[in-house]
């Protein structure tokens, strides 16, 4: 028998336009270009290469995930530029469709539930509270990676995109497997820098257009 809110779930999970826009993702994703996946897996490694080249002293609690976070980022926007924006509050996200945004985030196992700090724009976007200036609903997806036992140095078995919404709080409401949209592009890397290097680089700021919301 299920509980109230499971019944409430269910309910909305029933409800047309949330499996439209699962199925609408999955079209999206069989169209564009953007592979999820191998971006999370050369962001992987790039994450791994980097803690490998400071002592221990440098690398704080969240290093591996900032930097993590940071690679992506980098590698979305010199692989696909184009799909790249920030929110008003300068967050990064892929613009996927005029009404679907997608933020790069580490999940949490099982649930898939992105990881955050929990502030007052982080539950309007979980609970699907975003719209446009004009009052039109943005759609938000998470996509990101599962990391097993805690281990960076582990390969992701888990890639994936979840939704999330005001009924679907502490568990997805659904996620789709990103492996199943692998493409055949080649991902560029940044060149790496060493100390040795005569030459003296100067790297542009990276412009990301910014988009409004309410």
């Amino acid at each position: 028998k299920l509980t109230k809110m499971e019944n409430i779930s269910s309910g909305f999970y029933d409800n047309p336009q949330n499996k439209d826009l699962e199925k609408r993702t999955r079209d999206l994703l069989s169209k564009r270009e953007i592979d999820f996946t191998q971006i999370f897996n050369e962001a992987q490694n790039l994450t791994i290469s980097d803690a490998s080249r400071k002592p221990s002293h440098y690398k704080q609690r969240n290093f591996m995930a900032e930097n993590m976070y940071g690679n992506m980022i980098g590698l979305l926007f010199d692989n696909y530029p184009d799909y790249l924006r920030r929110d008003k509050h300068k967050r990064p996200f892929v613009k996927f469709e005029h009404d679907i945004r997608i933020y790069l985030k580490k999940l949490t196992p099982k649930s898939y539930l992105p990881s955050n700090i929990e502030t007052d724009y982080v539950k309007k976007l979980k609970c699907q509270e975003l719209f446009t200036p004009e009052s039109s609903r943005i759609n938000v997806l998470f996509a990101g990676y599962v990391l097993k036992e805690d281990d960076w140095f582990i390969p992701f078995e888990e890639c994936c995109i979840s939704y999330l919404n005001r009924f679907f709080i502490d568990q997805a409401a659904w996620t789709i497997d990103l492996k199943e949209f692998k493409k055949q592009a080649i991902i560029f890397t940044p060149t790496i820098i060493t100390e040795n290097n005569e030459n003296l680089v100067t790297v542009s700021p990276i412009v990301i257009p910014k988009t409004s919301e309410k």
